[in-house]
């Protein structure tokens, strides 16, 4: 995917599903190499019991990936706590 598809992808997850969600590939020095996108229905930010924003995601195939927050870039849509968005599927 070229990056204006990427870009594009990402802004009418938000839109359309209330976020959209990239993970950030690192390399050994910490640095971002790369962003795949992550589907916005199978994607989750959740907080620990000691406060530790994360995400979960649920890949159509497998079990759950726990990715840390640092590790995800996410254009949020509308909402109402400053977390969680609105989900509703506004584009059909």
């Amino acid at each position: 995917m070229d990056a204006l598809t990427f870009i594009e992808t990402r802004q009418a997850h938000a839109l359309c599903y209330g976020n959209g969600y990239a993970e950030i590939q690192r390399d050994g020095g910490g640095r971002p190499i790369a962003l795949w996108p992550l589907l916005p229905d199978k994607t989750f930010r959740k907080i620990s019991p000691e406060g530790v924003p994360f995400y979960e995601v649920h890949p159509t195939k497998g079990g759950v990936v726990t990715l840390p927050d640092y590790n995800v870039l996410h254009i949020k849509g509308l909402g109402y706590d400053g977390y969680n968005n609105q989900r509703e599927h506004k584009c059909k």
